[in-house]
């Protein structure tokens, strides 16, 4: 079974959120993104999502590679 959770700690206020959505599928390497967002590998989607540190997605990009697992900002 693909697991299409995420989970993100607020180190800040010790405390975390799972984020749970059909657009993440087998998620892998994060980033920090412009503001208060994060990016998301989705491996089994071949796209990169898109959150909020609140955990709403603002979007999902397709990218032109198979399983993406890592990138950097």
């Amino acid at each position: 079974m693909l697991a299409y959770t995420v989970y993100m700690y607020d180190t800040v206020k010790s405390t975390f959120r799972t984020v749970t959505n059909e657009n993440i599928q087998e998620p892998r390497g994060a980033c920090p993104g412009s503001g208060d967002t994060v990016l998301v590998c989705s491996q089994n989607n071949d796209s990169i999502v898109h959150l909020t540190i609140d955990g709403k997605i603002l979007g999902t990009f397709p990218v032109d590679m198979k399983f993406p697992c890592s990138m950097c900002v």
